[in-house]
């Protein structure tokens, strides 16, 4: 009879125990999904308005982001995507956009060679470079100028 009452006692707590595991892995479940949930909302407010603009239509907002894209793998398929938007145009407006950067890059490069401590050159620079995607560069040009002047908070 003990016996007996003792296993009816283990099964009760064994079944409460089990019963109270499962409503604590589903509360936190839902936790789970609720905070994904919510995360998408707040992210997908948050798009960057370069999108918008591709998306409206702005050629500038095109050249920015055929800029931006460079290096990615889907770029030759952005590239598609932009010449039957806009035509080949924009790619001529593109590469020529580069070549003006290079040009600039060029002539501040030799701004530089006569006077190295020009902080204002070594900013554009560091501009320029940021521009290409080129983070070393980006960063030496960048620690430079502020070796010139500590008071740069970029």
């Amino acid at each position: 009879m003990k016996k007996a009452l003792l296993q009816i006692v283990h099964r009760a707590i064994v079944q409460a125990l089990t019963s109270y595991l499962q409503a604590t892995v589903t509360f936190f479940l839902f936790l789970v999904f609720v905070g994904y949930v919510f995360i998408n909302l707040v992210l997908s407010q948050s798009l960057p308005t370069l999108f918008f603009r591709v998306a409206a239509g702005e050629r500038t907002a095109m050249l920015t982001f055929l800029t931006a894209s460079q290096g990615l793998p889907e770029y030759k398929n952005i590239v598609t995507s932009a010449e039957e938007i806009y035509g080949h145009s924009i790619i001529a407006e593109f590469r020529d956009q580069l070549s003006r950067r290079h040009d600039r890059i060029g002539q501040l490069d030799q701004t530089l060679a006569i006077n190295p401590k020009a902080r204002d050159v070594l900013l554009e620079l560091s501009r320029l470079y940021a521009e290409e995607k080129n983070q070393v560069k980006t960063n030496d040009y960048l620690t430079k100028a502020k070796k010139i002047d500590p008071g740069i908070n970029q």
